[in-house]
């Protein structure tokens, strides 16, 4: 673990050192933020249309309500959010793999973003509980959940790194930031913002800043736990 009196987990100069980091391997970087993105997104793109909001409503397709409206009736809403889950779990998981592995040292392929199968059930269980948690944080104001989505942010590192137990990570990324939780936050909101500014590039933009958020992660969940990478 760290030593409380060494330097401060959140630099923000180490968003400049994750883009140096990879700039290192784009040829893989740019095809696994395209598959993240890719994949994270066809689930909500199904339930927009499923939901009756999308380009397809209930009453679009022929029939008394329509094949949507019959997928609607046996929860395909809801199991389209679970797959989004699934989904968006493993990917982080996968980008978050790719980046400790550069950091320590190891050549990286785009392959080794499905190595994180093994470990599904912990990184799900984190999903689910950092997302209720979160989600009921920014219910009540925003704010809150801004901030417990900064405590919970090394929780999905930790995992991948080796924890197998999920609440032990959840708990363990809390302890490390707690008292860093506001430059935490405000990281979050710059990573957010460089997002943003990938997206106006026509997209395309967004393949070279959303592999920034996970190398930047990596980078400050190394300086909390140092070298614990236990990473089969």
């Amino acid at each position: 673990m760290r030593d409380p009196l060494s330097a401060p987990l959140v630099q923000f100069e180490t968003i400049g050192d994750a883009w140096t980091k990879v700039k290192e391997d784009l040829n893989v970087w740019v095809p696994a933020a395209f598959i993240g993105l890719f994949l994270a997104g066809v689930p909500n793109g199904f339930d927009l249309r499923f939901d009756g909001k999308g380009d397809t409503p209930w009453t679009g397709i022929p029939g008394p309500i329509g094949i949507t409206g019959i997928l609607a009736l046996v929860g395909v809403g809801l199991w389209l959010k679970v797959l989004s889950m699934v989904i968006g779990t493993l990917v982080s998981a996968g980008l978050t793999r790719l980046a400790l592995m550069k950091l320590s040292g190891r050549a990286i392929r785009l392959t080794d973003m499905l190595a994180v199968t093994h470990r599904i059930v912990p990184l799900l269980i984190v999903a689910v509980i950092t997302t209720v948690a979160t989600t009921m944080g920014t219910l009540a104001c925003c704010f809150p959940g801004l901030v417990l989505t900064a405590l919970f942010s090394l929780a999905v590192p930790r995992i991948v790194a080796g924890q197998t137990d999920p609440f032990k990570a959840i708990m363990e990324s809390v302890n490390a930031l707690k008292s860093e939780w506001l430059a935490m936050s405000l990281f979050i909101l710059a990573l957010g913002f460089l997002q943003v500014v990938g997206a106006f590039c026509c997209l395309v933009g967004l393949l070279f800043t959303y592999p920034v958020i996970w190398m930047a992660t990596a980078m400050i969940y190394l300086r909390a736990f140092g070298g614990e990478l236990r990473m089969d």
